[in-house]
């Protein structure tokens, strides 16, 4: 159902479809927008509008993930979501540095989740799902899930 604001208005988010795809362009030009769709520096969402960043490197640390502005650091130690890591330096593994917003009129966030696909020599495809932050102080089980954060 439309719901009007108080001048009788229809508010964006009550017209728009459930979800949305994004692009993260320097400014809002026709020109910066093809050149984040080129550089796959894209992301969708089902439902919630929150905004989403993850950068991977070799070298991100902890301090990394409690910056004000990921996106400096994430620029300067790694590639944005969508860009080709380099190959590994010697006996390195790579390190992921993810922001997320909520959508401002939505419930909070329960957890960020990673997902790595992969295709092994026989043609096989497989997906791992990993849960790298979650809210209150919930714990991992032995087998790597998260106990549902209940209600919000």
């Amino acid at each position: 159902m439309l719901k009007f604001d108080d001048d009788n208005m229809y508010r964006g988010t009550d017209i728009a479809a459930s979800g949305y795809a994004a692009v993260w362009a320097l400014e809002n030009t026709r020109e910066s927008i093809f050149d984040a769709m080129r550089r796959r520096e894209t992301y969708a969402t089902t439902g919630p509008r929150m905004a989403v960043r993850l950068f991977g490197g070799w070298d991100f640390t902890d301090e990394d993930a409690h910056t004000r502005r990921p996106a400096i650091t994430g620029y300067e130690k790694g590639v944005p979501m969508g860009g080709e890591l380099s190959a590994a330096p010697e006996g390195k593994a790579p390190t992921f540095l993810v922001a997320a917003l909520k959508d401002a009129i939505g419930a909070n966030l329960d957890r960020y989740q990673i997902v790595k696909g992969w295709m092994d020599a026989e043609g096989a495809l497989h997906e791992t799902v990993y849960n790298v932050a979650w809210s209150d102080d919930r714990a991992l089980d032995a087998e790597g899930k998260l106990p549902l954060v209940g209600s919000t």
